[in-house]
Protein backbone atom coordinates (compact mmCIF):
# COMPACT_ATOMS: atom_id res chain seq x y z
CA UNK A 1 0.00 0.00 0.00
CA UNK A 2 0.98 3.82 -0.91
CA UNK A 3 0.45 4.13 3.33
CA UNK A 4 2.37 1.76 4.38
CA UNK A 5 5.13 2.69 2.05
CA UNK A 6 5.16 6.17 2.83
CA UNK A 7 5.56 5.35 6.68
CA UNK A 8 8.79 2.86 6.10
CA UNK A 9 10.45 5.37 3.15
CA UNK A 10 9.98 8.32 6.09
CA UNK A 11 11.72 5.73 8.94
CA UNK A 12 8.62 6.84 10.94
CA UNK A 13 7.29 4.23 13.44
CA UNK A 14 3.35 6.75 14.44
CA UNK A 15 1.79 2.97 13.75
CA UNK A 16 3.96 1.39 16.27
CA UNK A 17 3.84 4.22 18.81
CA UNK A 18 0.12 4.13 19.11
CA UNK A 19 -1.29 6.17 16.52
CA UNK A 20 -4.15 5.29 14.81
CA UNK A 21 -4.70 3.76 11.22
CA UNK A 22 -6.74 7.09 11.08
CA UNK A 23 -3.54 9.61 11.66
CA UNK A 24 -1.53 7.23 9.57
CA UNK A 25 -3.77 8.41 6.43
CA UNK A 26 -3.84 12.08 7.60
CA UNK A 27 -0.20 12.55 7.95
CA UNK A 28 0.17 11.13 4.72
CA UNK A 29 -2.36 13.34 3.12
CA UNK A 30 -0.51 16.37 4.99
CA UNK A 31 3.07 15.21 3.02
CA UNK A 32 1.15 14.77 0.05
CA UNK A 33 -0.48 18.26 0.06
CA UNK A 34 2.90 19.59 1.33
CA UNK A 35 4.17 18.31 -2.34
CA UNK A 36 1.62 19.09 -4.13
CA UNK A 37 0.50 22.78 -3.21
CA UNK A 38 3.91 23.76 -1.99
CA UNK A 39 4.99 25.06 1.26
CA UNK A 40 3.96 28.54 1.35
CA UNK A 41 3.27 31.20 4.38
CA UNK A 42 -0.73 29.53 3.99
CA UNK A 43 0.03 26.08 4.45
CA UNK A 44 -0.93 24.72 8.01
CA UNK A 45 -0.19 20.97 8.50
CA UNK A 46 -2.45 20.75 11.06
CA UNK A 47 -5.67 21.71 8.86
CA UNK A 48 -5.01 17.95 6.97
CA UNK A 49 -4.98 16.20 10.41
CA UNK A 50 -8.19 18.23 11.47
CA UNK A 51 -10.15 17.21 8.34
CA UNK A 52 -13.18 14.82 9.28
CA UNK A 53 -13.86 11.96 6.95
CA UNK A 54 -16.96 11.56 4.51
CA UNK A 55 -16.62 8.27 4.28
CA UNK A 56 -15.35 5.22 6.29
CA UNK A 57 -11.32 5.39 6.65
CA UNK A 58 -10.92 1.90 4.88
CA UNK A 59 -12.63 3.41 1.73
CA UNK A 60 -11.15 6.79 1.73
CA UNK A 61 -7.55 5.08 2.58
CA UNK A 62 -8.11 2.53 -0.33
CA UNK A 63 -9.17 5.73 -2.76
CA UNK A 64 -5.83 7.35 -1.41
CA UNK A 65 -3.79 4.77 -2.44
CA UNK A 66 -5.42 4.60 -6.28
CA UNK A 67 -4.51 8.56 -7.08
CA UNK A 68 -2.36 8.74 -9.91
CA UNK A 69 1.28 9.95 -9.39
CA UNK A 70 3.82 11.88 -11.31
CA UNK A 71 6.97 10.69 -11.87
CA UNK A 72 8.26 12.37 -8.74
CA UNK A 73 5.62 10.28 -6.72
CA UNK A 74 3.63 13.90 -6.25
CA UNK A 75 -0.07 13.58 -6.82
CA UNK A 76 -1.35 16.27 -9.56
CA UNK A 77 -2.40 19.33 -7.46
CA UNK A 78 -6.08 19.07 -8.98
CA UNK A 79 -6.40 15.53 -8.00
CA UNK A 80 -5.68 16.19 -4.91
CA UNK A 81 -7.98 18.99 -4.13
CA UNK A 82 -10.87 16.55 -6.07
CA UNK A 83 -10.38 13.90 -3.38
CA UNK A 84 -10.16 16.23 -0.33
CA UNK A 85 -13.27 18.03 -1.80
CA UNK A 86 -14.65 14.61 -2.41
CA UNK A 87 -13.91 12.47 0.73
CA UNK A 88 -13.63 14.88 3.64
CA UNK A 89 -15.55 17.89 5.18
CA UNK A 90 -14.09 21.16 6.17
CA UNK A 91 -12.01 21.17 9.42
CA UNK A 92 -14.32 22.82 11.38
CA UNK A 93 -17.54 20.78 10.12
CA UNK A 94 -17.48 18.74 13.39
CA UNK A 95 -18.27 21.43 15.61
CA UNK A 96 -21.28 23.93 16.21
CA UNK A 97 -21.53 27.00 16.86
CA UNK A 98 -23.03 27.39 20.53
CA UNK A 99 -24.81 30.64 22.21
CA UNK A 100 -24.27 30.11 25.91
CA UNK A 101 -26.93 29.92 27.92
CA UNK A 102 -25.64 32.22 30.57
CA UNK A 103 -24.36 34.94 28.21
CA UNK A 104 -25.81 37.94 28.26
CA UNK A 105 -25.24 41.08 25.91
CA UNK A 106 -24.64 43.29 28.89
CA UNK A 107 -23.48 41.35 32.24
CA UNK A 108 -24.71 42.52 35.41
CA UNK A 109 -22.94 45.12 37.45
CA UNK A 110 -19.95 44.18 34.70
CA UNK A 111 -16.65 46.04 35.00
CA UNK A 112 -17.52 48.51 37.93
CA UNK A 113 -14.38 50.04 37.90
CA UNK A 114 -14.46 51.32 34.56
CA UNK A 115 -15.79 54.44 33.74
CA UNK A 116 -14.56 55.30 30.51
CA UNK A 117 -16.97 54.79 28.01
CA UNK A 118 -14.33 54.17 24.99
CA UNK A 119 -12.77 51.04 27.23
CA UNK A 120 -16.21 50.24 27.93
CA UNK A 121 -17.32 49.84 24.28
CA UNK A 122 -14.01 47.97 23.79
CA UNK A 123 -14.85 45.25 26.87
CA UNK A 124 -18.43 44.71 25.89
CA UNK A 125 -17.11 43.61 22.24
CA UNK A 126 -14.38 41.64 24.07
CA UNK A 127 -17.18 40.22 25.91
CA UNK A 128 -19.03 38.78 22.44
CA UNK A 129 -16.32 37.59 21.51
CA UNK A 130 -17.63 34.47 23.62
CA UNK A 131 -19.80 33.70 21.38
CA UNK A 132 -17.64 33.42 18.32
CA UNK A 133 -15.49 31.33 20.22
CA UNK A 134 -18.14 28.88 21.88
CA UNK A 135 -18.97 25.14 20.07
CA UNK A 136 -20.73 22.02 20.86
CA UNK A 137 -18.93 19.00 19.50
CA UNK A 138 -21.22 17.06 17.03
CA UNK A 139 -22.92 14.05 17.46
CA UNK A 140 -21.20 12.68 14.71
CA UNK A 141 -17.60 13.09 16.85
CA UNK A 142 -18.81 10.00 19.35
CA UNK A 143 -20.52 8.14 16.88
CA UNK A 144 -17.72 7.90 14.13
CA UNK A 145 -14.36 8.48 16.06
CA UNK A 146 -12.45 6.86 13.02
CA UNK A 147 -13.67 9.52 11.15
CA UNK A 148 -13.03 12.50 13.94
CA UNK A 149 -9.38 13.48 15.17
CA UNK A 150 -11.57 15.72 17.69
CA UNK A 151 -12.48 14.05 20.86
CA UNK A 152 -16.37 14.29 21.99
CA UNK A 153 -17.47 16.42 25.00
CA UNK A 154 -20.80 16.89 26.54
CA UNK A 155 -20.33 20.73 27.72
CA UNK A 156 -19.92 24.05 25.79
CA UNK A 157 -15.82 24.53 24.47
CA UNK A 158 -14.08 27.49 24.54
CA UNK A 159 -12.07 27.34 21.49
CA UNK A 160 -8.79 29.67 21.30
CA UNK A 161 -9.72 30.51 18.08
CA UNK A 162 -8.67 30.77 14.43
CA UNK A 163 -6.64 27.03 13.46
CA UNK A 164 -7.11 25.91 17.09
CA UNK A 165 -10.58 24.43 16.68
CA UNK A 166 -10.25 22.24 19.87
CA UNK A 167 -10.26 22.76 23.58
CA UNK A 168 -6.61 23.69 25.10
CA UNK A 169 -5.59 22.42 28.74
CA UNK A 170 -3.45 25.70 30.07
CA UNK A 171 -5.54 28.40 27.51
CA UNK A 172 -8.51 27.32 29.13
CA UNK A 173 -7.31 28.88 32.91
CA UNK A 174 -7.40 32.49 31.57
CA UNK A 175 -10.41 31.56 29.42
CA UNK A 176 -12.23 30.98 32.79
CA UNK A 177 -10.91 34.35 34.10
CA UNK A 178 -12.83 36.22 31.79
CA UNK A 179 -15.91 34.08 31.85
CA UNK A 180 -16.34 34.59 35.78
CA UNK A 181 -15.64 38.51 34.44
CA UNK A 182 -18.19 38.57 32.08
CA UNK A 183 -21.07 36.57 34.66
CA UNK A 184 -20.73 33.21 32.71
CA UNK A 185 -20.41 31.39 35.80
CA UNK A 186 -22.19 27.60 34.46
CA UNK A 187 -20.40 28.14 31.31
CA UNK A 188 -16.96 28.10 33.13
CA UNK A 189 -17.96 24.85 34.87
CA UNK A 190 -18.88 23.11 32.00
CA UNK A 191 -15.45 24.19 30.65
CA UNK A 192 -14.14 22.28 33.87
CA UNK A 193 -16.11 19.22 33.44
CA UNK A 194 -14.94 18.95 30.32
CA UNK A 195 -11.66 18.97 31.28
CA UNK A 196 -12.07 16.30 34.50
CA UNK A 197 -14.00 13.83 31.79
CA UNK A 198 -10.60 13.95 29.50
CA UNK A 199 -8.57 13.71 32.97
CA UNK A 200 -10.33 10.51 33.72
CA UNK A 201 -10.17 8.95 30.36
CA UNK A 202 -6.40 9.63 30.07
CA UNK A 203 -5.65 10.10 33.58
CA UNK A 204 -3.92 13.56 32.84
CA UNK A 205 -5.62 16.47 30.95
CA UNK A 206 -4.34 15.94 27.48
CA UNK A 207 -2.54 18.86 25.66
CA UNK A 208 -5.78 19.54 23.57
CA UNK A 209 -8.85 17.73 22.83
CA UNK A 210 -7.64 16.01 19.96
CA UNK A 211 -6.15 11.99 19.30
CA UNK A 212 -3.27 13.27 17.86
CA UNK A 213 -2.44 15.24 21.76
CA UNK A 214 -3.06 12.44 24.17
CA UNK A 215 0.79 11.09 24.32
CA UNK A 216 1.16 14.56 26.22
CA UNK A 217 -0.42 17.08 28.86
CA UNK A 218 0.06 20.50 29.27
CA UNK A 219 0.86 23.14 32.58
CA UNK A 220 -1.21 21.82 35.22
CA UNK A 221 -3.28 24.76 35.92
CA UNK A 222 -6.65 22.53 36.79
CA UNK A 223 -6.63 22.68 40.04
CA UNK A 224 -6.45 27.03 39.60
CA UNK A 225 -9.49 26.68 37.12
CA UNK A 226 -11.54 24.62 40.05
CA UNK A 227 -9.89 27.25 42.98
CA UNK A 228 -11.45 30.46 40.70
CA UNK A 229 -14.53 28.79 39.98
CA UNK A 230 -15.11 28.19 43.76
CA UNK A 231 -14.29 31.05 44.72
CA UNK A 232 -17.13 32.28 42.63
CA UNK A 233 -19.81 30.07 43.77
CA UNK A 234 -18.44 27.84 46.96
CA UNK A 235 -19.87 25.08 45.37
CA UNK A 236 -18.81 22.39 47.55
CA UNK A 237 -20.04 19.71 44.97
CA UNK A 238 -17.41 20.83 42.29
CA UNK A 239 -15.01 20.00 44.50
CA UNK A 240 -16.21 16.76 46.21
CA UNK A 241 -16.05 15.98 41.60
CA UNK A 242 -12.63 17.32 41.53
CA UNK A 243 -10.74 16.23 44.73
CA UNK A 244 -10.25 12.22 42.79
CA UNK A 245 -9.52 13.75 39.92
CA UNK A 246 -6.76 16.32 40.88
CA UNK A 247 -5.34 13.50 42.70
CA UNK A 248 -5.07 11.06 39.88
CA UNK A 249 -3.11 14.41 37.96
CA UNK A 250 -0.73 15.08 40.71
CA UNK A 251 0.43 11.01 40.76
CA UNK A 252 0.83 11.34 36.47
CA UNK A 253 3.16 14.65 37.38
CA UNK A 254 4.79 13.21 40.47
CA UNK A 255 5.94 9.78 39.18
CA UNK A 256 8.81 8.78 36.62
CA UNK A 257 9.55 9.87 34.04
CA UNK A 258 7.86 13.26 34.89
CA UNK A 259 9.45 13.27 38.51
CA UNK A 260 13.28 13.49 39.08
CA UNK A 261 15.54 13.38 42.00
CA UNK A 262 18.51 15.77 42.55
CA UNK A 263 20.54 16.63 45.16
CA UNK A 264 21.57 20.00 46.76
CA UNK A 265 25.02 21.22 47.90
CA UNK A 266 24.51 19.68 51.00
CA UNK A 267 23.60 16.86 49.95
CA UNK A 268 19.88 16.47 50.59
CA UNK A 269 18.04 14.85 48.13
CA UNK A 270 14.84 16.36 46.22
CA UNK A 271 12.14 15.28 44.35
CA UNK A 272 11.06 17.62 41.20
CA UNK A 273 8.98 17.47 38.18
CA UNK A 274 10.05 18.45 34.43
CA UNK A 275 7.85 17.96 31.05
CA UNK A 276 8.05 14.36 29.62
CA UNK A 277 5.90 13.71 25.94
CA UNK A 278 5.64 10.24 25.66
CA UNK A 279 6.16 10.19 22.13
CA UNK A 280 9.25 9.69 19.99
CA UNK A 281 8.33 10.34 16.37
CA UNK A 282 7.03 13.55 14.90
CA UNK A 283 3.93 15.35 15.85
CA UNK A 284 1.09 14.61 13.25
CA UNK A 285 -0.02 18.44 13.60
CA UNK A 286 3.29 19.13 12.04
CA UNK A 287 5.12 16.08 10.73
CA UNK A 288 5.98 17.94 7.49
CA UNK A 289 7.81 20.22 9.85
CA UNK A 290 9.13 17.91 12.48
CA UNK A 291 10.80 15.59 10.00
CA UNK A 292 12.45 18.79 7.94
CA UNK A 293 13.98 20.25 11.34
CA UNK A 294 15.37 16.14 12.05
CA UNK A 295 16.64 15.97 8.38
CA UNK A 296 19.86 14.26 8.01
CA UNK A 297 19.89 12.59 11.73
CA UNK A 298 20.42 9.08 12.40
CA UNK A 299 16.98 7.20 13.48
CA UNK A 300 18.40 7.62 17.29
CA UNK A 301 19.18 10.96 17.31
CA UNK A 302 16.19 12.03 15.18
CA UNK A 303 13.83 10.00 17.91
CA UNK A 304 15.21 12.28 20.91
CA UNK A 305 14.54 15.16 19.06
CA UNK A 306 10.97 14.23 18.50
CA UNK A 307 10.56 13.68 22.07
CA UNK A 308 11.70 16.94 22.96
CA UNK A 309 9.68 18.62 20.45
CA UNK A 310 6.33 17.03 21.74
CA UNK A 311 8.02 17.39 25.35
CA UNK A 312 8.67 21.66 24.55
CA UNK A 313 4.64 21.30 23.22
CA UNK A 314 3.60 19.91 26.66
CA UNK A 315 5.69 22.86 28.35
CA UNK A 316 3.44 25.26 26.36
CA UNK A 317 6.14 27.04 25.53
CA UNK A 318 6.73 25.87 21.58
CA UNK A 319 8.99 26.63 21.25
CA UNK A 320 11.45 29.30 23.14
CA UNK A 321 15.44 29.31 23.44
CA UNK A 322 15.03 28.15 26.88
CA UNK A 323 15.52 24.57 25.90
CA UNK A 324 17.94 24.82 23.36
CA UNK A 325 21.51 23.67 23.90
CA UNK A 326 22.42 25.99 21.70
CA UNK A 327 19.86 28.96 21.82
CA UNK A 328 19.56 29.47 17.92
CA UNK A 329 19.48 26.01 17.01
CA UNK A 330 16.36 23.93 17.35
CA UNK A 331 17.80 20.53 16.28
CA UNK A 332 19.71 20.69 20.08
CA UNK A 333 16.47 21.01 22.18
CA UNK A 334 17.02 19.22 25.09
CA UNK A 335 13.40 19.91 26.87
CA UNK A 336 13.04 16.70 28.63
CA UNK A 337 16.65 17.09 30.56
CA UNK A 338 15.67 20.39 31.98
CA UNK A 339 13.68 21.12 35.51
CA UNK A 340 11.05 23.91 34.80
CA UNK A 341 11.11 26.44 37.21
CA UNK A 342 7.26 27.34 36.15
CA UNK A 343 5.91 23.48 36.05
CA UNK A 344 7.43 23.01 39.45
CA UNK A 345 5.52 26.17 40.44
CA UNK A 346 2.87 25.05 38.97
CA UNK A 347 2.67 22.11 40.82
CA UNK A 348 2.85 23.46 44.32
CA UNK A 349 -0.02 25.62 43.66
CA UNK A 350 -1.71 22.34 42.88
CA UNK A 351 -0.47 20.94 45.79
CA UNK A 352 -1.91 23.96 48.17
CA UNK A 353 -5.04 24.14 45.86
CA UNK A 354 -5.66 20.15 47.44
CA UNK A 355 -4.77 20.93 50.71
CA UNK A 356 -7.33 23.70 50.36
CA UNK A 357 -10.07 21.92 48.83
CA UNK A 358 -9.73 18.46 51.05
CA UNK A 359 -9.66 20.69 54.44
CA UNK A 360 -13.24 22.27 53.19
CA UNK A 361 -14.45 18.46 52.76
CA UNK A 362 -13.01 17.39 55.64
CA UNK A 363 -10.52 15.14 54.21
CA UNK A 364 -7.67 15.88 57.37
CA UNK A 365 -6.18 12.33 55.64
CA UNK A 366 -5.62 14.16 51.82
CA UNK A 367 -5.35 17.71 53.80
CA UNK A 368 -2.58 16.79 55.34
CA UNK A 369 -0.40 15.00 52.76
CA UNK A 370 -0.59 17.20 50.26
CA UNK A 371 0.37 20.16 52.78
CA UNK A 372 3.62 17.71 53.04
CA UNK A 373 4.04 17.95 49.50
CA UNK A 374 3.52 21.51 49.18
CA UNK A 375 6.25 21.96 52.08
CA UNK A 376 8.61 19.32 50.12
CA UNK A 377 8.39 20.73 47.08
CA UNK A 378 8.90 24.76 48.13
CA UNK A 379 12.01 23.58 49.97
CA UNK A 380 13.17 22.06 46.35
CA UNK A 381 12.72 24.82 44.56
CA UNK A 382 14.69 27.03 47.04
CA UNK A 383 16.96 25.06 47.40
CA UNK A 384 17.83 23.73 43.44
CA UNK A 385 16.29 26.63 41.34
CA UNK A 386 16.59 30.16 43.26
CA UNK A 387 19.23 31.78 43.10
CA UNK A 388 19.65 34.44 45.70
CA UNK A 389 22.52 36.33 44.07
CA UNK A 390 20.04 36.92 41.01
CA UNK A 391 16.59 37.26 43.69
CA UNK A 392 14.72 35.25 40.88
CA UNK A 393 14.08 30.97 40.32
CA UNK A 394 16.75 29.66 37.20
CA UNK A 395 15.68 26.18 35.39
CA UNK A 396 17.89 23.28 36.31
CA UNK A 397 19.47 21.14 33.13
CA UNK A 398 20.13 17.66 34.12
CA UNK A 399 23.22 15.79 33.31
CA UNK A 400 22.74 13.05 31.48
CA UNK A 401 26.04 11.15 31.95
CA UNK A 402 26.25 12.54 35.56
CA UNK A 403 23.96 10.71 38.20
CA UNK A 404 23.70 8.42 40.95
CA UNK A 405 21.67 5.80 43.16
CA UNK A 406 19.33 6.96 45.84
CA UNK A 407 20.60 5.89 49.14
CA UNK A 408 17.30 4.91 50.03
CA UNK A 409 16.38 3.29 46.60
CA UNK A 410 19.44 1.38 44.74
CA UNK A 411 17.34 1.38 41.48
CA UNK A 412 16.39 4.88 41.41
CA UNK A 413 18.50 7.94 39.75
CA UNK A 414 19.76 10.39 41.31
CA UNK A 415 20.75 13.44 38.41
CA UNK A 416 23.28 15.93 38.71
CA UNK A 417 22.07 19.60 37.86
CA UNK A 418 23.18 22.87 36.95
CA UNK A 419 21.39 25.87 36.94
CA UNK A 420 21.46 27.78 33.36
CA UNK A 421 21.64 31.43 34.67
CA UNK A 422 19.40 33.16 31.68
CA UNK A 423 16.53 35.28 31.61
CA UNK A 424 13.11 34.34 30.92
CA UNK A 425 9.41 35.62 32.30
CA UNK A 426 8.93 31.84 33.88
CA UNK A 427 11.58 32.57 36.27
CA UNK A 428 9.12 34.69 38.04
CA UNK A 429 6.29 32.77 38.16
CA UNK A 430 6.65 31.23 41.72
CA UNK A 431 6.34 34.61 42.74
CA UNK A 432 2.64 34.30 41.51
CA UNK A 433 2.37 30.69 42.71
CA UNK A 434 3.27 31.64 46.45
CA UNK A 435 6.56 29.62 46.67
CA UNK A 436 7.55 32.97 48.95
CA UNK A 437 5.16 32.97 52.05
CA UNK A 438 3.93 36.28 52.81
CA UNK A 439 6.23 38.78 54.23
CA UNK A 440 9.04 37.19 52.94
CA UNK A 441 11.72 39.21 52.68
CA UNK A 442 13.37 37.74 49.66
CA UNK A 443 9.87 39.14 47.38
CA UNK A 444 11.28 42.37 47.49
CA UNK A 445 14.39 40.96 45.55
CA UNK A 446 12.55 39.40 43.26
CA UNK A 447 10.31 42.83 42.62
CA UNK A 448 13.93 44.32 42.13
CA UNK A 449 15.12 41.40 39.70
CA UNK A 450 12.23 41.72 37.43
CA UNK A 451 12.45 45.75 37.18
CA UNK A 452 16.40 45.17 36.18
CA UNK A 453 15.85 42.02 34.31
CA UNK A 454 14.85 43.75 30.66
CA UNK A 455 12.17 41.95 30.63
CA UNK A 456 9.82 44.93 31.03
CA UNK A 457 9.15 46.59 27.96
CA UNK A 458 6.64 49.41 26.89
CA UNK A 459 3.62 47.17 25.88
CA UNK A 460 4.01 44.26 28.48
CA UNK A 461 6.56 41.41 29.38
CA UNK A 462 8.89 40.14 27.05
CA UNK A 463 8.98 36.52 26.97
CA UNK A 464 13.10 36.22 26.75
CA UNK A 465 15.82 38.73 25.93
CA UNK A 466 16.92 36.34 22.78
CA UNK A 467 15.10 37.29 19.19
CA UNK A 468 15.64 33.70 17.88
CA UNK A 469 12.38 33.59 15.14
CA UNK A 470 10.74 31.20 18.46
CA UNK A 471 7.35 32.57 19.46
CA UNK A 472 8.47 32.20 22.90
CA UNK A 473 11.27 34.36 22.88
CA UNK A 474 12.10 37.87 22.44
CA UNK A 475 9.97 40.27 21.60
CA UNK A 476 6.85 38.37 21.65
CA UNK A 477 4.88 38.73 24.65
CA UNK A 478 1.83 36.44 25.66
CA UNK A 479 -1.09 37.29 27.78
CA UNK A 480 -0.55 34.20 30.48
CA UNK A 481 2.93 35.35 31.55
CA UNK A 482 2.16 39.52 31.44
CA UNK A 483 -0.71 38.21 33.74
CA UNK A 484 1.30 36.01 36.40
CA UNK A 485 3.78 38.43 36.23
CA UNK A 486 1.80 41.01 37.13
CA UNK A 487 -0.52 39.03 39.75
CA UNK A 488 2.81 37.92 41.24
CA UNK A 489 3.77 41.61 41.57
CA UNK A 490 0.49 42.65 42.94
CA UNK A 491 0.47 40.41 45.48
CA UNK A 492 4.29 40.48 46.67
CA UNK A 493 3.26 42.79 49.12
CA UNK A 494 6.08 45.30 48.60
CA UNK A 495 4.85 49.04 47.04
CA UNK A 496 7.16 48.82 44.26
CA UNK A 497 5.67 45.62 43.19
CA UNK A 498 2.28 47.04 43.12
CA UNK A 499 2.95 50.10 41.42
CA UNK A 500 4.67 47.76 38.29
CA UNK A 501 1.82 45.45 39.03
CA UNK A 502 -0.59 48.36 37.67
CA UNK A 503 1.69 49.99 35.09
CA UNK A 504 2.33 47.26 33.10
CA UNK A 505 -1.27 46.40 33.31
CA UNK A 506 -1.96 49.92 31.80
CA UNK A 507 0.85 49.10 28.85
CA UNK A 508 -0.80 45.65 28.12
CA UNK A 509 -4.10 46.66 28.17
CA UNK A 510 -3.37 49.77 25.71
CA UNK A 511 -1.26 47.60 23.85
CA UNK A 512 -3.99 44.97 23.16
CA UNK A 513 -6.86 47.93 22.28
CA UNK A 514 -4.22 49.47 19.72
CA UNK A 515 -3.93 46.27 18.11
CA UNK A 516 -7.18 45.36 17.74
CA UNK A 517 -8.20 48.74 15.87
CA UNK A 518 -5.43 48.45 13.92
CA UNK A 519 -6.30 44.57 12.80
CA UNK A 520 -10.40 44.43 14.40
CA UNK A 521 -9.02 41.40 16.18
CA UNK A 522 -7.87 40.07 19.63
CA UNK A 523 -4.37 38.35 18.46
CA UNK A 524 -2.78 35.06 20.16
CA UNK A 525 0.51 37.14 21.17
CA UNK A 526 1.90 40.79 20.81
CA UNK A 527 5.55 42.68 20.37
CA UNK A 528 6.40 43.88 24.12
CA UNK A 529 8.58 46.47 22.24
CA UNK A 530 6.29 49.07 21.32
CA UNK A 531 2.35 49.99 21.96
CA UNK A 532 -0.03 47.80 19.59
CA UNK A 533 2.71 45.91 17.85
CA UNK A 534 1.78 42.58 16.46
CA UNK A 535 3.84 39.75 17.78
CA UNK A 536 5.66 36.99 14.83
CA UNK A 537 8.06 34.09 14.58
CA UNK A 538 7.29 30.60 15.02
CA UNK A 539 6.07 27.35 12.92
CA UNK A 540 2.53 29.19 11.91
CA UNK A 541 1.09 32.42 10.96
CA UNK A 542 -0.20 34.63 14.12
CA UNK A 543 -3.87 33.58 14.91
CA UNK A 544 -6.81 35.35 15.94
CA UNK A 545 -9.65 34.84 18.59
CA UNK A 546 -8.07 34.93 21.14
CA UNK A 547 -9.58 33.32 24.39
CA UNK A 548 -6.66 33.87 26.83
CA UNK A 549 -5.78 36.93 25.55
CA UNK A 550 -9.35 38.19 26.01
CA UNK A 551 -9.92 36.60 29.38
CA UNK A 552 -6.53 38.67 30.62
CA UNK A 553 -7.89 41.91 29.07
CA UNK A 554 -11.34 41.32 30.99
CA UNK A 555 -9.47 40.02 34.32
CA UNK A 556 -7.55 43.12 34.51
CA UNK A 557 -10.22 46.12 34.05
CA UNK A 558 -11.65 44.22 36.34
CA UNK A 559 -8.75 44.43 38.97
CA UNK A 560 -8.06 47.97 38.22
CA UNK A 561 -10.50 49.32 36.25
CA UNK A 562 -9.82 52.43 34.08
CA UNK A 563 -10.50 56.50 35.05
CA UNK A 564 -12.94 58.19 33.27
CA UNK A 565 -10.23 60.86 32.42
CA UNK A 566 -7.15 58.40 31.07
CA UNK A 567 -6.43 58.04 27.53
CA UNK A 568 -6.54 54.21 26.28
CA UNK A 569 -4.54 55.40 23.07
CA UNK A 570 -0.90 54.45 23.08
CA UNK A 571 1.51 57.20 24.52
CA UNK A 572 3.30 57.86 20.91
CA UNK A 573 -0.15 58.50 19.54
CA UNK A 574 -1.56 61.06 21.87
Amino acid sequence: MVLEGFMAACGQTVVSTGVSKLLTLLVAIQSAALASFGGGPDFDPKYYVDIPLRYSLNETARAFDALPRLQNNTIPPRVLEQFLSQYFELADSNVIADAPKDFNRIPQNFLPLVHNPQVRKWALQIHELWLELSRKISPSVAMNPNKNTLLPLNNTVLVPGARFREVYYWDSYWVIKGLLVSGMTDTAKGVIENLMELAERYGFVPNGARIYYENRSQPPLLSMMIRAVYEKTHDKALLKRALPILLREHAFWTSEPHEVRVRDKNGDEHRLSRFWAHWNSPRPESFTIDTHVARGMNKSRAAQLYHDIATAAESGWDFSSRWMEDQQNLRTLRTSMIIPVDLNAFLFQMEKNVEYFASILGNQTIQTQFASAASDRQRAIQRILWSRKRGQWFDAWLSPNGCSFSENDNKTIVYEWKQKRLTYASNFVPLWAGVLPKGDPRRALVVEALNKSGLVLPAGIATSLRNTGQQWDFPNAWAPLVDMVIEGLDASGIPRGKMMAKAISQSWIRSNYEAYHQVGKMLEKYDATSCGKIGGGGEYNLQTGFGWSNGVVLSLLQKYGWPADKPLFCPDAL
